[in-house]
């Protein structure tokens, strides 16, 4: 959706998102220090590096090579900009009757999330947000009219809660992982109730008891059976230098080449799967991201992800390949991109 607003702007204005935003939105709001991940150097020190969390709670450093790659596929994710200047435009969001939201959520513009609207509270005080309309959210908090948005990116999460009827907004943004978005909504929340007089209900007692759900990554334990042949560039110390070798499978089987060939969705593009003899590896490549495919079953036809090289900190926990006796493999399914309604890829070569 992002990307696809990015372009149509860019059709419209007959120039470049960047510069789209910095005339009509950064400039006039003196967001001087605001600027972009596709045009920010790599060597910048005063960016805050990003991080994701793998397995024994081990970080690794999402690489700035794979951040300005992201940048490029879309607006989303592309800001980068300092805590004056958020603030900035969070005054402009919350200024009066020329708010920019100010008619936002009229009837016509915004639709209500009936999909798990009934749920069981996640904390004990009134939260919800389950009004949408262009990338906005409309609820309420102990009462209180609010409008949020969140942001995820690889390694950073964020959120943006405004109030306003009572002309005050939040802004919180951390590295690391928020999967549910609990831990940046509490840390807005605490704030939120200094500043609205309220006694805030998360203290060192309570947040004993309320137990923020812990994402589970469905990938398994990768073999312990390892294999070095310096597929990984230098410049990635961070990513053990290791291609993982498929372990209580006795062999990949004599005709594993029938994996091999381009892979097409006609939303999402070309796949190419590819076998590597001398590590007994295979790969998935798409884009400039490339995997190593690891089995998850004795039959080979469920896979699990794990990124080489600038990709190293990324996991796919499911990869579904399609099997019919005559033709052999001939499609390849991955949820981990869409669980609602996982893609799935035609064999094309």
């Amino acid at each position: 959706m992002y990307g696809l607003a990015t372009l149509i702007t860019e059709k419209l204005a007959n120039n470049t998102w960047e510069d789209v935003v910095t005339e009509k939105i950064l400039r006039p709001l003196g967001m001087h220090d605001t600027t972009f991940g596709t045009r920010s150097g790599e060597n910048v020190e005063n960016i805050a590096r990003s991080y994701v969390e793998q397995e024994k709670r081990r970080l690794v450093q999402v690489p700035s090579s794979f951040k300005r790659k992201w940048a490029n596929l879309g607006a989303s994710g592309s800001i980068q900009t300092s805590a004056n200047d958020i603030s900035k435009w969070m005054r402009f969001l919350l200024n009066g009757n020329t708010s920019l939201l100010c008619n936002i959520f009229k009837v016509r513009n915004y639709a209500i999330q009936t999909k798990n609207r009934f749920h069981r509270p996640e904390m004990p005080v009134e939260y919800t947000n389950d009004q949408y309309a262009f990338g906005w959210n409309k609820g309420h908090y102990r009462g209180y009219p609010i409008i949020v948005h969140t942001g995820t990116s690889w390694g950073d999460a964020s959120v943006l809660l405004l109030f306003p009827e009572e002309k005050l907004a939040v802004f919180v943004v951390f590295t690391g992982s928020d999967t549910k978005h609990l831990k940046r909504i509490l840390l807005a929340q605490y704030v939120a109730d200094l500043y609205l007089g309220f006694e805030p209900w998360i203290n060192a007692t309570s947040i004993k008891d309320f137990v923020v759900p812990k994402h589970k990554s469905k990938c398994p334990k990768p073999p312990t059976r390892r294999s070095t042949i310096g597929l990984f560039p230098r410049n990635f110390p961070e990513c053990r230098k290791t291609v993982t070798k498929p372990s209580n499978i006795s062999s990949l089987p004599s005709n594993f080449s029938n994996y091999d060939g381009i892979y097409n969705n006609i939303l999402w593009g070309n796949i190419s799967v590819t076998y590597n003899t001398e590590s007994q590896g295979l790969f998935l490549t798409y884009g400039f991201a490339t995997f190593q495919l690891l089995p998850r079953s004795r039959t080979l036809r469920a896979f699990a992800a794990k990124g080489i090289g600038e990709m190293c900190f990324m996991r796919l926990s499911s990869v579904n390949f399609g099997y019919t006796r005559n033709q052999g493999i001939t499609s390849m399914t991955i949820p981990s991109f869409e669980r609602s309604s996982p893609p799935t890829f035609l064999k094309i070569s």
